[in-house]
């Protein structure tokens, strides 16, 4: 079984898969930040949001510190992700989330440069440094039980010219 979650930003796609060698689904969606949050289970093993456009560029905080900083000058996007397990479920999941986008040349590279990270609901960066390089897609896979999940997507080089018109 795979559980997954999609943002296209970017194409963030986040699949809950069991341990039990099933390969992980991959899908995309489109931009704006809508919903805010979504719920993943076997039952219910996809959601889809979409986020963007980055008006601005992020570089705060360090890949393996929850100190990033979201205002409007340093955007990002944060998704709230509720994984619910069956009671007792002896399988053991892991969550994957991959974002990739359009890309684009930047004042200071020839590629948009986008960044993940998952926090658990303490607050706790989950994804290391995994998705915090310069590839396009950036991806991210952690073991997970139940719970809440934060997914959060940083502008990190990107396009901010009026020909670039914020990029998703």
């Amino acid at each position: 079984r795979v559980l997954l979650l999609t943002f296209l930003l970017v194409a963030l796609t986040a699949a809950l898969v069991v341990g039990s060698g099933v390969s992980n689904l991959v899908a995309r969606s489109v931009l704006a930040a809508s919903p805010t949050g979504g719920t993943v289970s076997p039952a219910n093993p996809v959601v889809t949001y979409t986020g963007g456009p980055f008006l601005g560029i992020n570089q705060t905080g360090t890949a393996d510190t929850a100190t990033i900083t979201c205002t409007p000058v340093t955007p990002c996007d944060d998704f709230a992700l509720a994984i619910s397990l069956p009671t007792g479920d002896p399988n053991s999941y892991t969550f994957k989330v991959t974002v990739s986008w359009t890309d684009r040349a930047t004042l200071t590279s020839a590629h948009n440069d986008f960044d993940v990270f998952v926090y658990d609901a303490n607050g706790n960066v989950v994804s290391g440094s995994s998705g915090a390089t310069s590839s396009n897609p950036e991806s991210v896979t952690i073991s997970v039980t139940g719970g809440s999940y934060k997914i959060r997507v940083l502008p990190f080089d990107v396009n901010t010219t009026a020909t670039g018109a914020g990029d998703t």
